[in-house]
């Protein structure tokens, strides 16, 4: 049943991101991801009560640190739980229908409280791995456009200049995005999963890792930058 509900959410999203005729005047961030392969994976995969035992640690272990990035940029209140509202603000930036928003919420809600945890949505990451290449929830493999993209993008952000990215700055950029605002503590959990070494700063290098390996990031961090020349509104 949530195989095919997944599978419904994809083919609904699939039609509003952007047709391929324009992909190519956007940002790669922005361009349409709906590889054939993702699509029947989500028509044919049936959850496995032991889909854990097929899966490594260090797999489990990359898996739900996908999860984890995605449930930081969600949980813009910082209260450890990602409403509808929350998830939708996220997802229409990603030019997902409403209808298409609303099955993703049942799909991942599993208990059917309302809200999202943690747990759920690493459960969803392991058990559905289309969720992995999702317009604005997985990641998706490097490359030499991205990377430029990324650092053209923490350029906009260091406001000051001096090479580097602090929480400030991050909080400056954060404030603007359309829907609920991100508290003081979901803006320090965005920055720690940038600032790779703890030291309180992040580093191009250290953007771009983040920028390069996490959807979700790329849809908080670069979107929203007419001075680039990337402009979400379609057309």
């Amino acid at each position: 049943m949530r195989s095919a509900l997944l599978a419904t959410t994809f083919a609904l999203t699939s039609g509003v991101v952007m047709g391929p005729a324009r992909a190519h005047r956007l940002p790669y961030a922005l361009q349409r991801v709906d590889p054939p392969a993702v699509f029947a994976m989500c028509e044919e995969q049936r959850p496995r009560t032991s889909v854990y035992q097929h899966l490594s640690d260090e797999q489990i272990a990359d898996i739900h640190q996908m999860a984890d990035a995605l449930f930081i940029v969600l949980d813009r209140n910082g209260d450890d739980s990602v409403s509808k509202t929350e998830l939708a603000s996220h997802l229409l930036l990603a030019r997902y229908t409403e209808d298409a928003i609303e099955k993703m919420f049942s799909l991942l809600d599993v208990n059917s409280d309302g809200t999202l945890s943690q747990v759920e949505l690493r459960e969803a990451f392991v058990r559905y791995p289309p969720l992995r290449s999702a317009p604005a929830m997985g990641s998706e493999s490097s490359s030499n456009e991205l990377h430029v993209e990324a650092d053209a993008v923490f350029a906009s952000l260091d406001l000051n200049g001096d090479g580097l990215l602090s929480f400030d700055e991050l909080e400056a950029h954060l404030s603007g995005i359309e829907g609920p605002t991100y508290s003081p503590e979901a803006v320090q959990r965005v920055f720690r999963v940038l600032d790779a070494d703890g030291d309180g700063k992040v580093s191009p290098s250290e953007f771009r890792g983040g920028y390069v390996s996490y959807r979700a990031l790329r849809l908080a961090l670069g979107l929203r930058m007419p001075e680039l020349g990337w402009n979400q509104s379609p057309g």
